[in-house]
């Protein structure tokens, strides 16, 4: 019996560290204005964002569904690597809202079109999807999108209003 206690209030205990309420509020005391660049580390599933080359916070994300390695072709499933930029804003996403990368670049589409592939386009940083939605911060169990980064509605509010079209991205594995 004391040990059943034990390992569910460790469970517990892991759960609340692991999904606690923290990022977005010390992200928000932490800095003022605007987002300066952003950093994916896709191996750690976090974003984290800067100001005057600070960081000012982190959100944990969920990548596409075939995480591992650089996204290569249309419909692979993965999220792309390397420097891009935010390239635009949708304020009303079928993902709540979402801002655009500018994937594929030059050599993202000279790889694909060697390979007589198409590159795919239309990655973003997005909220979650209707049918998600109920699970906020739980949807990070699992890479779930088609190689977007998703965060929770409230994440990407906050990227949404604090980042500019032309802002730097670098996706890193």
């Amino acid at each position: 019996m004391k040990r059943g206690l034990i390992v569910l209030l460790f469970l517990f205990g892991a759960i609340f560290i692991y999904f606690g309420g923290t990022e977005l509020k010390s992200a928000i005391i932490r800095g003022t204005g605007n987002i300066d660049s952003i950093q994916v580390y896709k191996s750690k599933r976090k974003l984290m964002f800067f100001r005057n080359g600070d960081v000012s916070g982190e959100f944990r994300i969920s990548l596409g569904f075939h995480p591992k390695g650089k996204k290569r072709y249309e419909k692979d499933g993965k999220t792309p690597e390397g420097l891009y930029e935010i390239d635009g804003k949708n304020p009303k996403s079928v993902a709540h809202k979402n801002l655009g990368i500018s994937y594929p670049n030059q050599n993202d589409r000279s790889f694909a079109s060697r390979a007589g592939q198409k590159a795919g386009g239309a990655i973003k940083i997005h909220g979650l999807l209707k049918k998600y939605r109920k699970l906020g911060k739980l949807h990070r169990f699992y890479d779930w999108t088609a190689g977007c980064i998703a965060v929770t509605d409230e994440e990407v509010d906050y990227l949404y209003e604090n980042t500019a079209v032309g802002t730097p991205i670098r996706i890193l594995p």
